[in-house]
């Protein structure tokens, strides 16, 4: 699909809101365990780093992070990778920064939505290992 076709799609649900349209970026956090290994899982595009941060927190011996589980709601920056002062409209609506139009979001993820899914996946781990 071409940028065009896509943006015009992405615009006609942003004007017409869209009832099936759903902004809450929702992600599923799961983890499965197999003695002192770990893997665990969400629902989105991260950075590697956040599957190093899991990593460097786990309770496991052998920790493997997985993304694009259960589906893919959306791309899940890190705090420090948005810009100073947060997307303005003419860097969030322009080229290369479209990321939340590419997964037909409204708007980008809040800069804390990396270090919540972060805690939820230690949280699902830390319950594993008891």
């Amino acid at each position: 699909m071409n940028f065009n076709i896509r943006f015009a799609h992405w615009s006609e649900k942003l004007l017409g809101g869209d009832r099936q349209w759903r902004p809450p970026l929702g992600v599923n956090v799961q983890a499965m365990r197999v003695n002192d290994i770990v893997v665990p899982g969400f629902s989105v595009e991260s950075f590697f780093e956040t599957g190093l941060t899991l990593k460097q927190a786990s309770p496991f011996g052998h920790t493997e992070v997985l993304g694009y589980t259960n589906g893919c709601v959306g791309y899940l920056p890190r705090a420090e990778d948005y810009p100073e002062g947060g997307w303005g409209v003419n860097e969030l609506y322009s080229l290369p920064d479209m990321f939340c139009q590419s997964y037909g979001l409204p708007v980008a993820p809040l800069e804390d939505a990396e270090q919540r899914v972060v805690e939820r996946a230690q949280a699902v781990m830390e319950k594993l290992k008891a």
